[in-house]
């Protein structure tokens, strides 16, 4: 079957569709660049692991960038790729499926979103492309 510019092969009952793991995102526009005002510094005392609420960076669910403790810190669980196992599976009605192969506590991070960023005009050039005549 033809996709565009690529040919997908029908997957066996066995095995998924093909994909590539990508390891950052594909920006199909100019990608908006980080300033130095962006970065928030850590605010917690030398030697602790930014663990507690005390760290402004957690407590505003933002990961430490630039830190007091940088060997010992526990906030930067993105940067450093601390994702949940999990496991591709073949579900019995509705194709294939992604679940926790551990216990995950609520709150926790999951898995990071990675993969194509699109712009509002890109989608709106999709969704009319895809499903023309129908709203938004």
């Amino acid at each position: 079957m033809l996709f565009g510019q690529f040919q997908l092969q029908r997957p066996s009952a066995d095995e998924p569709a093909p994909y590539t793991c990508v390891t950052k995102n594909i920006h199909t526009f100019r990608a908006p660049k980080c300033s130095g005002k962006d970065v928030h510094l850590c605010n917690c005392k030398a030697g602790t692991d930014c663990s507690t609420s005390s760290c402004i960076n957690r407590s505003s669910r933002i990961e430490c960038i630039q830190c007091t403790n940088d060997g010992k810190c526990s906030n930067r669980a993105l940067q450093k790729r601390k994702y949940a196992q999990v496991e591709v599976f073949k579900t019995p009605h509705c194709g294939w499926g992604l679940r926790a192969r551990e216990s995950i506590e609520a709150g926790a991070l999951v898995q990071e979103y990675l993969g194509e960023v699109i712009d509002f005009s890109e989608m709106s050039h999709r969704l009319e492309k895809y499903r023309p005549g129908q709203p938004m």
